[in-house]
């Protein structure tokens, strides 16, 4: 666009960066991660990034909305995964658990993933290791690295990780079922608390329940199950917790 300026003559005033529809910006973050992915593998090949572009901000539904940041990203790669083949997805899976293992058993890689310190090169160097260590083969997964180290979120690496999980769990008809209690259960009440979840609406529609059982002593007693975006919270803890409020709120 030019400008007339007295004095000076027409003179081309600066352009405007072209900005995505703001809808997309604030309700669609994972477009935004999308397109991060997207420009990552643009500098692999031009080729590879159309390709990257049109599967991770494809018309894939997620079989399951996350809410949380590593939620979003998780979401891009379940995307753009699941776009190229289900083949793809389960070998994107398997690299991503194999990457949650690596970080939580080798002390020395955990720090070096969560040093909010790293310089550039160092970011990269640690996304090398990770590579190296997953013997990674595919693109999705080793963009998906790349865009973490250049964003700063390498940390959430283990996070991203366990939501891609529940992404394909969604997506084969699974359920996971996290309960927490103070202390493990035994196979017994294991089996009764099973039997109660499969004739509850948690496993409607023909649903596989996949169950866990984590064990946290704050709980004190009862437990806390937690399954997709829900939880129901049976534990003493929080029925302390109610009690204390109430007393609080009647001095």
């Amino acid at each position: 666009m030019r400008r007339w300026r007295p004095g000076a003559g027409w003179r081309l005033a600066p352009s405007r960066p072209t900005l995505l529809h703001p809808n997309l910006t604030v309700f669609s973050p994972v477009l935004a991660i999308a397109a991060m992915l997207a420009r990552r593998a643009l500098a692999t090949s031009t080729r590879a990034a159309r390709t990257y572009a049109t599967q991770a901000s494809s018309s894939v539904q997620p079989p399951l909305t996350l809410y949380s940041l590593s939620g979003k990203y998780a979401t891009a790669a379940f995307s753009a995964a699941l776009k190229q083949s289900p083949k793809t997805l389960t070998q994107v899976a398997t690299e991503l658990r194999a990457l949650r293992d690596s970080v939580s058993k080798d002390a020395q890689l955990r720090e070096l993933v969560h040093n909010p310190t790293l310089t550039r090169a160092e970011r990269q160097a640690a996304i090398d290791k990770l590579v190296g260590a997953l013997n990674a083969k595919s693109d999705i997964t080793k963009n998906l690295l790349a865009v973490l180290g250049e964003n700063g979120r390498l940390a959430d690496a283990e996070k991203i990780a366990d939501d891609f999980e529940k992404l394909v769990a969604a997506y084969n008809g699974e359920v996971e079922v996290v309960v927490t209690t103070a202390q493990p259960l035994d196979a017994k009440l294991h089996q009764r608390l099973e039997t109660a979840l499969k004739s509850s609406s948690v496993a409607a529609d023909g649903k596989k329940l996949k169950i866990s059982n984590k064990v946290n002593p704050a709980v004190l007693g009862g437990l806390v199950v937690e399954f997709g975006e829900k939880t129901v919270d049976l534990s003493v803890a929080s029925k302390v917790n109610r009690l204390n409020n109430l007393i609080n709120e009647s001095v």
